[in-house]
């Protein structure tokens, strides 16, 4: 069995115009599963973006209409089963029980805080609630806001560099606790890519958070 993810931080996709961009990008991307962060969605919106998505499925987790939001694209056809569903009630994950072609999977989309000392919390009740499920085989994604690896996931200014990151360090936990690997580094050990760039620190800094 071989599975296509994907995962984007769209950075709001109420906007019709962009949001039907974007679903149709992934349909061409032939994607399994996608994992979509900051969609800024609110309950309300939950029937329009089923409609528009099709014939998959599409599960949702509401943040506001300016920031947060967790979505799952499920595409048509996927030999895939929904046992249970769980969402974070201000928009930062949706876990998902199923079944793939026969295979028991947890799939986790994350969006996760982006100060230092939120990121210790929520990475601790994270890996709490993972480990809840007692699942055959884990798939998280998202967009962390931290980076795995300093050396390689990111380019820093000297006044940052020596910091240590304590919700980065707590990241690092489940990591091993729960038995995960970086896919993206496995396959790539030595390509340096970035997505996230803030131009306003001079050198720019550049993360791969996602």
């Amino acid at each position: 069995m071989k599975l296509k993810l994907l995962s984007l931080n769209v950075k709001g996709i109420r906007e019709k115009v962009k949001r039907r961009a974007i679903f149709r990008w992934v349909k061409r991307q032939k994607a399994d599963i996608a994992f979509l962060q900051e969609s800024f969605s609110i309950e309300s919106d939950a029937d329009v973006f089923k409609n528009e998505w099709g014939r998959g499925q599409i599960f949702m987790s509401y943040g506001s209409s300016h920031s947060r939001g967790c979505v799952v694209l499920i595409r048509d056809g996927l030999d895939i089963t929904i046992n249970n569903l769980e969402t974070h009630r201000e928009g930062r994950y949706v876990i998902i029980d199923t079944t793939i072609y026969n295979e028991n999977y947890l799939i986790c989309n994350v969006y996760a805080p982006n100060k230092d000392n939120h990121q210790v919390h929520f990475f601790d009740s994270l890996e709490q609630k993972i480990l809840s499920w007692n699942a055959e085989n884990i798939i998280i994604g998202g967009d962390f806001n931290t980076v795995f690896n300093r050396r390689v996931d990111r380019i820093s200014a000297s006044k940052t560099k020596n910091r240590i990151y304590k919700g980065r360090e707590q990241l690092l936990k489940p990591m091993s606790n729960l038995e995960l690997i970086d896919i993206w580094r496995k396959r790539n050990p030595k390509q340096r890519k970035f997505t996230f760039r803030n131009r306003n620190d001079k050198p720019s800094v550049q993360s791969r958070l996602d």
